[in-house]
């Protein structure tokens, strides 16, 4: 039987003992732990098993790969606007359609 859990309590177990050390949990240290879980508690098909389990058409597949890809170019596609610097009627613009109580 598969412990689904077993990797986030394994995550948690490990970050308490390094907090008990009493050092500060660095990116380094942090990646060495999701490093570790990946290496040792999640099998490398496990999106392979999802996706076959999920999908029984190919085709259900393929459409579900095109709006995982279509959502995702969606979400980058306004990062140019930031890029330029704003004038003030875009200003303006942006704090009337932001508040949520206006």
């Amino acid at each position: 039987m598969i412990e689904y859990d077993a990797p986030v309590t394994r995550y948690y177990e490990r970050l308490a003992a390094v907090q008990q050390r009493g050092s500060q949990a660095s990116h380094q240290v942090l990646r060495d732990l999701l490093k570790e879980i990946m290496t040792n508690q999640v099998p490398r098909t496990i999106l392979k098993e999802w996706a076959v389990h999920t999908f029984q058409d190919s085709t259900d597949y393929w459409t579900f790969r095109s709006n995982v890809c279509t959502m995702n170019a969606q979400s980058h596609s306004h990062w140019p606007f930031y890029l330029s610097a704003p004038s003030a009627n875009v200003c303006c613009f942006i704090a009337r359609c932001s508040s949520p109580f206006s």
